[in-house]
């Protein structure tokens, strides 16, 4: 898929109200977000600095703003890393997320993705 259709994917999943899911749905959606930005992060660095994307994610997002003309995006980008890796790994936050949170997330890579 590519990181345009793990959005859209998100973005449907979080917003239906899926009994089922409940706020797993959250997680599921983070985890389809975190892994649409680190796609478009892998295909920025293959263009921009070609070897970076093979470092590990702290060395990419900490060059990020040096190699992107939107310093705004860039941290904006790299806090949305970082706040979807927290309720990837930590399953009880997300269930704390509440979709506004969410879709703010989803909006900054979205933005990243179509700079990308």
């Amino acid at each position: 898929m590519t990181p345009q259709e793990l959005l859209g994917t998100a973005r449907s999943l979080a917003s239906s109200a899926n009994r089922r899911l409940g706020a797993s749905r959250f997680l599921a959606a983070a985890l389809l977000v975190r892994q649409a930005l680190e796609d478009a992060l892998r295909a920025f660095w293959r263009q921009e600095c070609p070897g970076v994307e093979n470092c590990s994610w702290r060395v990419q997002l900490v060059s990020l703003p040096f190699f992107l003309n939107d310093s705004d995006l860039a941290g904006s980008t790299v806090s949305a890393w970082y706040r979807l890796s927290t309720m990837c790994h930590y399953d009880r936050l997300a269930s704390h997320t509440d979709l506004t949170e969410l879709e703010g997330l989803l909006d900054v890579v979205d933005r990243f993705v179509v700079v990308v």
